[in-house]
């Protein structure tokens, strides 16, 4: 059976990241609260927006990946189902 981890592909890309310099690793677009009415006319704080640089992640990778062996088949691209 194929492993669900690499894909049958026996590695997995590896990725070295840094804190995403847009929101500085919050992972939300503005750091200070924001406020909307709403349809009734109450004051309420509005949700931060997810950053658009890192997705909300709050880390962004960096350079070319490593291809390091799959964990889950190690390296094989199969796995034995039992």
């Amino acid at each position: 059976m194929l492993c669900p981890e690499c894909k049958g592909n026996g590695t997995v890309a590896k990725y070295k990241t840094q804190t995403c310099p847009t929101c500085q690793g919050t992972g939300k677009r503005t750091s200070f609260p924001q406020f909307e009415i709403d349809e009734y006319g109450v004051c309420r704080q509005k949700e931060p927006e997810k950053c658009p640089t890192c997705e909300g992640r709050g880390r962004i990778r960096v350079g070319q990946p490593e291809y390091v062996p799959c964990r889950l088949c190690g390296g094989r691209g199969t796995i034995y189902e039992e």
